[in-house]
């Protein structure tokens, strides 16, 4: 997917709010589903005019193994929901 900005007169500035950062200890085990909810605030200026603000959040739920490692765990959900958020973002472009 593509947001069809191109220049350099675009700046697209993002600032983490919610990392959904896990607090347990490196050798916690898990059972179901985690999420890792990501929220970052976006904001698109072209020739330092705002053009785009909004704050988009994913929260897409991943069934664990027990078996792997915490923050492998981890991992894996935070980076399923960050391309989550991107696309998102890109989405909120298009319509613009």
């Amino acid at each position: 997917m593509n947001a069809d900005l191109y220049g350099e007169e675009y700046v697209l500035d993002a600032r983490l709010i919610d990392s959904g950062d896990w607090s347990e200890s490196m050798f916690s085990t898990s059972w179901g589903t985690k999420s890792r909810r990501i929220e970052i605030e976006y904001t698109l200026n072209k020739n330092g005019e705002q053009v785009f603000q909004d704050v988009v959040v994913s929260d897409i739920a991943i069934k664990n193994n027990p078996i792997v490692g915490f923050y492998i765990t981890q991992r894996g959900t935070a980076e399923v929901n960050y391309a989550e958020n991107i696309r998102l973002l890109i989405e909120e472009i298009n319509k613009l």
